[in-house]
């Protein structure tokens, strides 16, 4: 089973200002989806989800995971050994409406290349009907491991957005 710190089970959460120290040993512990511990789980399509200067670190399953969860804030935060998926946005049912993922590190190089099978960051839709609109990425520092053996392994993965802005 997969374990989060916090589950956000309202619309309007704000968390800031702490830290989440999991478990999870990257030199020996491999990331498994929906298997150890996880960060943040918003799954329930809550809105007004706002994170600001949470460190999340040596979490084996998702740093941060949400499903369309629309005006969706990830402000200077650190995600550092997050093993499977570090920001983790699937937006497959409804989609995600705004939002801004501004500041913040997310650092894999602690995780040996050979454990990293998903993105440090994945932004999903599923369909032209279901996905990402108006999100805002930028100022942010992605840190993956050098030649990692599963092609699946890339710093972001973005799948049907429209009206988005992604930069550095």
């Amino acid at each position: 089973t997969s374990i989060a710190a916090f589950t956000v089970s309202h619309s309007d959460v704000t968390i800031r200002n702490g830290i989440i120290n999991g478990t999870y040993n990257p030199a020996v512990d491999v990331p498994t989806p929906g298997v150890g511990p996880l960060g943040v789980k918003d799954t329930g399509a809550f809105a007004n989800l706002r994170l600001e200067r949470i460190v999340i670190q040596n979490v084996q399953s998702y740093g941060i995971s949400t499903a369309d969860a629309s005006n969706l804030q990830i402000l200077n935060c650190k995600l550092i050994n997050t093993g499977y998926i570090s920001i983790f946005c699937n937006n497959t049912v409804s989609g995600l409406v705004a939002g801004l993922v501004d500041g913040n590190l997310v650092d894999r190089s602690g995780i040996p290349a050979n454990h990293i099978t998903q993105p440090c960051v994945a932004i999903r839709g599923s369909s032209a009907a279901n996905y990402t609109t108006g999100l805002i990425f930028t100022g942010n520092k992605l840190i993956g491991q050098q030649s990692p053996t599963d092609p699946s392994a890339a710093c972001m993965e973005l799948r049907f957005m429209r009206n988005c802005t992604v930069d550095s």
